[in-house]
């Protein structure tokens, strides 16, 4: 978990909302995750995530996608970004409503 999704789960708790983090901790640990439910895999496994939307309800997700240092996220944006988002017709954004 990163600097920005830390500070969200922070404040989302804040506002007494009940929290689920999907993160593979590949550049991050679990002590810095403020609390919530923390569910540690790979966010591009789709089955997963289809499981995981089929048992829980969620107002929406949150999906912040980036590598600790911002040359790698910009070197193959493409990879870093578009291919690991889910598409608006997959399976957590079909089941979502999202927050406005």
């Amino acid at each position: 978990m990163g600097y920005i999704g830390s500070h969200l789960v922070k404040v989302l708790i804040e506002q007494q909302q009940q929290v689920v983090i999907v993160d593979n901790l590949s550049a991050g640990a679990a002590s810095v995750v403020p609390g919530g439910e923390l569910i540690i895999h790979h966010f591009d496994d789709r089955e997963f995530l289809d499981s995981l939307f089929n048992k829980t309800a969620f107002d929406g997700p949150f999906h912040f996608v980036s590598q600790i240092i911002v040359s790698e996220s910009v070197k193959d944006l493409v990879a870093n970004t578009i291919v690991r988002t889910p598409p608006p017709h997959s399976c957590c954004w079909r089941r979502c409503a999202i927050i406005k």
